[in-house]
C-alpha cells in the first residue's frame, strides 16, 4: 500500500513537473527536478548554441526552467526591441533572490541589484557622474589614456611573450579604479589589483557553477557537501571586494572637501551627492551600502567585460593578420603620425570601429544576461508575462544570429562597413544588454531571444520590464537586499539611476573627467608595455587598467604602485565571484535556499558570499575614507563616492532620504565595480584577441589612423567621427566578444504580452543579448570576425540597433559610455603606437563563466615610430 501511495506521488510530481506547471507557459526545454534546465546549459557551455538551438525549435520568446521557476527568454532582437527596449520600464527592475542578495550586498543596493526608484536615483546619478567625467571635463577619456600609456611602455619594453589578459587586467582595473577612487593600480598598488582581480575572478568562476547556481536558489542546500564549498568561496571572494571598496570609501571620505562641487572621482562625486541628499526624500537611496554596492557593479561590470574583449581584441586580430594590417592602413593614412589616438578621431577610422565592434559582437563575452523583473503586466509575442516575472534578454543569441551578422562565429570587422568604407551599425550589436537595465531563476523567466521581439518588448515598453528579477534571500545574503543598480527597485532603482546617470554623465560631459581619467590610465599602460615589449599578458594589464579607471572614477584615486595590493585583492574576489558564480552548484544554491548547506552546495556558495563580502569590505573601507576627506557643503566632486555623499547630504530630511542609504552606496558602487572592471577588461583581450587572428585588421587600423591622425598624438574623442573603421571594430569586437552568455533577468511590473504570449505581473523575462548579436540575419556569419560588416560602402561607420551589448531598455547598463570610452581610446591608441603580434596564434575558444573570457595569451608589442 505504501509503495503504491508513493507511486501515485511520483506519477503526480511527474504530471506536474513535466505539464502542470508549464501550462499557459511559452514553450521551451523540458526542465529537470531541482536544475531546471540548468544541467543542458551546463552541458552545452557556454551557452549560445544551446540558447540558438532553442530560439530556432522554440521562437524568440521560451521558458528557460532556473531549478523551480521559469524565465522567459528574448532571444531576438525586433522581440527585445518591441518589449524590453519599447516598453522599458516594465523591465527596468532586476530580478534578484532577496536572501541571497541579503547575504552578499546587506540588501538590493547598487545598480545591478537595486530596483524601483533607488535604482533610478543611483543610475541617474552614476549616468549624470559618468557623462561629466566623458564629456564637459574629459577625464574618462585622460584617466584611460593615463593607463593606456603604461600599457604601452610596459609592452614597447618587453615586446615579446607579453601576456595580454593580464595586461589589460591591470590596465582596465586602473581605469575603473581611477575613475571610481581616484588612483590608478601603479607598481605601488599592484598587491591590491592582484586581490581584486583574484576575487572578481573567483567568484566569476565559481558564480558560473550549477552548484553555486542552486545553492543560490535554494537556500536550504547551502550547508550540505559539495553546496557548501563553491557558496562559502563565493561569499568570501565578494566580501574581499567589499572590503577593498569600503576601505577606499573610507579613504575618499576623509579627503574630500565637501565644500567645494568640484570632484575627482566617481566616489568623491557621490559622498557629496549623498551629503546633498541628507534630509531629502531621497537620503535614503544615497546610503553607504549603496555606495559600496554600486561601486561593486562598476568594478564587476567594467573590469571581467572590458579586459576580456581587449583580450579576445587581440586574440581575433592575432587569428586575422590582416585584421591588425588594415587597422594600420587606416590610423597611418588617417593619423599620419605617432601621436595618441583620442575619442576625437573615432569617427575618421571606420575600419577601426569596425573592428572594435566585430570584437564585441564576436567575443560575445556573456553566454546568459541578467535576468530582469517585469514591473507590470507585459505582452511579448503574444504570450502574457504577469508583472514579477524574470525576463532575460538573450543577448548572446542576438551578436550570433546568422541572420543579422552572416557567419557569425568569423571575424569580419567589414561587416561593420558600409560599401563606401564608413561605419556601419547595427542595432543588433548590443553587447551591453538593452533597455533599461541595458548592460537564472526562482521565478518563472521568459527568454526573448531575437532582436525584434526584445525591441517591442524591452524596448519599447521599457517601464513595464524596469524591474529586476533576483531571488529575495539570495539578494539578502549577498548585498543586504535589493540595494544597488542591479538588484535594487522602484523608486530606488530610478532615483539611484537617475543619480548614476547625472553623475556619470557630469563627469563626462561637464568637465571631461571620464576622457581624462581614461587617457591617464592609458599612458601608464602604453609605458609598461613599452617597457615589456615581449611576453605580455593583456588581460592583467587591462585588468589593472581598467581597475583603476574605474576606481578613479568611484574613490578618486587610481591603482598605482602604492595600490597595487588593493587591486589585486579587489580583482581576485570579483573574478572569484564571476566564476564561481556561474557553477551549476552556486546557481542551484543561490536560486534553492535549501541546498545552500548541503554538501558540494555549501562550498560553491560560501565561495562567492565570501568574496562578495571581500569586495563589499573593500568598498565600504573606500566609503570611509572618502566620508572623511569630503566637505559635504561644497559643490564640486572629484569621484562617485564623494558626489553620492554629498547628494546623501543634501537628501537628509527629504522624501528620498532612504535612497541614499549607507548599504545603497556600497552595493551602487559594488555595482559599478563588477559592471565596468570585467566586461570592459575582458571585452579589450578579446579585441586585440580578434585582432591578432586577423592581422588585417591591425593593418587596417594603422592605415586609416596615419591617414587620418597623421602624427603620433593621442587620439581621443574628438577623433572618434573620423575613425569609421576603428569604429567598427570596435563594435565588431563587443558583437563576437559576446560577454554574457545569459543576461539579468528582469521582472515585468504588469502584465505584458510578449510574441502573443500573455506574461503575468512579477514574471521573470530574460531579453537574451547574445543570440541577438550572434543573429545570422543581422549580422550574416555572425561568428566570423568581420569589422567590415560595421561600415557603409562609402566607408562611413555603419549602426545597428541590434548591436546592444549593454543590454536594452531602462535597465541599460548605465557605464556604456564609459566602456565605449575605454574600448575606442584602448584599442586606437594602442594600435597608433604599436603593432602588435603574437608568437602563437591566441586561441579564439571562449572560457565559460558569467563573463565569457579568452583564454590566457600573451603577445608582442612593437614601437611603429
Amino acid at each position: 500500500m505504501i509503495l503504491f501511495l508513493l507511486f501515485l506521488l511520483f506519477i503526480g510530481f511527474l504530471f506536474y513537473d513535466f505539464y502542470w506547471k508549464r501550462r499557459g507557459l511559452p514553450p521551451g526545454p523540458t526542465p529537470l527536478p531541482i536544475f531546471g534546465n540548468l544541467i543542458q546549459v551546463f552541458l552545452n557551455r557556454p551557452g549560445y548554441e544551446v540558447f540558438t538551438k532553442w530560439r530556432k525549435e522554440y521562437g524568440p520568446v521560451f521558458t528557460f526552467w532556473l531549478s523551480f521557476k521559469p524565465v522567459f527568454i528574448v532571444a531576438d532582437y525586433e522581440t527585445i526591441k518591441e518589449s524590453i527596449i519599447k516598453e522599458g520600464d516594465k523591465y527596468s527592475d532586476r530580478y534578484v533572490f532577496k536572501e541571497f542578495n541579503e547575504v552578499l550586498r546587506g540588501g538590493t543596493f547598487g545598480l545591478i541589484s537595486s530596483q524601483g526608484d533607488l535604482w533610478r536615483e543611483q543610475r541617474r546619478f552614476t549616468l549624470h557622474t559618468l557623462r561629466d567625467f566623458g564629456m564637459g571635463r574629459n577625464l574618462m577619456e585622460e584617466r584611460i589614456m593615463i593607463e593606456v600609456e603604461p600599457l604601452m611602455e610596459r609592452m614597447a619594453q618587453q615586446k615579446e611573450d607579453i601576456f595580454m589578459q593580464k595586461e589589460f587586467d591591470t590596465a582596465v582595473g586602473s581605469i575603473i579604479n581611477n575613475i571610481v577612487f581616484g588612483y590608478r593600480f601603479d607598481e605601488q598598488h599592484l598587491d591590491e589589483f592582484e586581490l581584486v582581480k583574484k576575487a572578481l575572478r573567483h567568484m566569476i568562476v565559481a558564480g558560473t557553477n550549477p552548484i553555486f547556481i542552486l545553492s543560490a536558489t535554494l537556500p536550504f542546500i547551502r550547508g550540505w557537501p559539495i553546496f557548501r564549498g563553491i557558496y562559502s568561496e563565493v561569499l568570501a571572494n565578494n566580501q574581499i571586494l567589499f572590503d577593498f571598496i569600503q576601505r577606499q570609501i573610507d579613504n575618499r571620505r576623509k579627503n574630500v572637501d565637501f565644500d567645494t562641487e568640484e570632484y575627482d572621482d566617481f566616489v568623491e562625486c557621490w559622498l557629496k551627492e549623498q551629503r546633498k541628499k541628507k534630509g531629502s526624500i531621497h537620503e535614503g537611496y544615497y546610503t553607504d551600502i549603496q555606495l559600496r554596492n554600486l561601486v561593486f557593479d562598476i568594478w564587476i561590470a567594467g573590469m571581467e567585460t572590458t579586459s576580456n574583449t581587449l583580450t579576445w581584441a587581440v586574440c581575433y586580430i592575432l587569428n586575422y593578420p590582416e585584421v591588425q594590417r588594415k587597422m594600420h592602413e587606416e590610423l597611418d593614412r588617417v593619423i599620419k603620425s605617432d601621436r595618441k589616438v583620442t575619442l576625437a578621431d573615432k569617427n575618421q577610422l571606420p575600419y577601426i570601429n569596425a573592428v572594435v565592434s566585430e570584437i564585441q559582437r564576436l567575443a560575445n563575452l556573456l553566454p546568459q544576461n541578467l535576468m530582469r523583473l517585469v514591473t507590470e503586466d507585459a505582452v511579448i509575442k503574444g504570450y502574457k508575462i504577469p508583472a514579477g516575472s524574470a525576463v532575460m534578454p538573450q543577448i548572446a543569441t542576438i551578436l550570433y544570429d546568422d541572420k543579422i551578422f552572416p557567419d557569425p562565429y568569423i571575424l569580419k570587422p567589414e561587416r561593420f562597413l558600409n560599401p563606401d568604407g564608413t561605419f556601419k551599425t547595427y542595432p543588433e550589436l548590443v553587447p551591453f544588454s538593452v533597455g533599461k537595465r541595458q548592460c537564472p531563476g526562482f521565478k518563472p523567466a521568459v527568454i526573448i531571444a531575437d532582436w525584434e521581439t526584445i525591441k517591442e518588448s524591452i524596448i519599447k515598453e521599457g517601464d513595464k520590464y524596469a524591474d529586476r528579477y533576483v531571488p529575495e534571500d539570495f539578494v539578502r545574503v549577498l548585498r543586504g537586499g535589493y540595494y544597488g543598480i542591479i538588484n535594487s527597485k522602484g523608486d530606488l532603482w530610478r532615483e539611484q539611476r537617475r543619480f548614476v546617470l547625472h553623475t556619470l554623465r557630469d563627469f563626462g560631459m561637464g568637465r571631461n573627467l571620464m576622457e581624462e581619467r581614461i587617457m591617464l590610465e592609458m599612458d601608464y599602460f602604453s609605458e609598461r608595455v613599452a617597457k615589456l615589449k615581449k611576453g605580455i599578458n593583456l588581460q592583467k594589464e587591462f585588468d589593472t587598467a581598467i581597475g583603476s579607471i574605474i576606481n578613479n572614477i568611484l574613490f578618486g584615486y587610481r591603482f598605482d604602485e602604492e595600490h597595487q595590493h588593493e587591486f589585486h585583492l579587489v580583482k581576485s574576489a570579483l573574478r572569484s565571484i564571476i566564476v564561481d558564480g556561474s557553477s551549476p552548484l552556486f546557481l542551484v544554491a543561490a536560486f534553492v535556499p535549501i541546498t545552500r548547506g548541503w554538501p558540494g552546495f555549501k562550498g560553491a556558495f560560501d565561495k562567492t558570499i565570501n568574496n562578495n563580502e571581500t569586495m563589499m569590505n573593500f568598498i565600504k573601507k573606500q566609503i570611509a575614507i572618502r566620508r572623511a576627506q569630503v566637505d559635504l557643503e561644497s559643490e564640486g566632486y572629484d569621484d562617485f563616492v564623494e558626489c553620492y555623499l554629498k547628494e546623501q547630504h543634501r537628501k537628509k530630511g527629504s522624501i528620498h532620504e532612504d535612497f541614499y542609504c549607507e548599504i545603497q552606496l556600497v552595493n551602487t558602487v559594488l555595482d559599478i565595480w563588477m559592471a565596468g572592471m570585467e566586461t570592459t577588461s575582458n571585452t579589450l583581450t578579446w579585441a586585440f584577441c580578434y585582432i591578432l587572428n586577423h592581422l588585417e585588421v591591425q593593418e587596417k587600423i594603422h592605415e586609416e589612423l596615419d591617414r587620418v591622425i597623421k602624427s603620433d598624438r593621442k587620439i581621443t574623442m574628438a577623433d572618434k567621427n573620423s575613425l569609421p573603421y576603428l569604429n567598427a571594430v570596435v563594435a565588431e569586437v563587443q558583437r563576437c566578444a559576446n560577454l554574457l552568455p545569459q543576461n539579468l533577468i528582469r521582472s515585468t511590473s504588469e502584465d505584458v504580452v510578449i510574441g502573443g504570449y500573455k506574461l503575468p505581473a512579477g514574471t521573470a523575462v530574460i531579453p537574451q543579448i547574445a543570440t541577438v548579436l550572434l543573429d545570422e540575419k543581422v549580422f550574416p556569419d555572425p561568428y566570423e570576425f568581420n569589422p567590415d560588416r560595421f561600415l557603409n560602402k562609402d566607408g562611413t561607420f555603419k549602426t545597428y540597433p541590434e548591436l546592444v551589448p549593454f543590454s536594452v531598455g531602462k535597465r541599460q547598463c548605465p557605464g556604456e559610455g564609459l566602456a565605449r570610452l575605454e574600448l575606442y581610446l584602448f584599442i586606437a591608441n594602442i594600435l597608433q603606437r604599436f603593432k602588435i603580434s603574437a608568437d602563437t596564434v591566441p586561441s579564439m575558444e571562449k572560457t565559460v563563466g558569467q563573463v565569457m573570457t579568452a583564454k590566457s595569451y600573451c603577445c608582442n608589442f612593437e614601437e611603429r615610430r
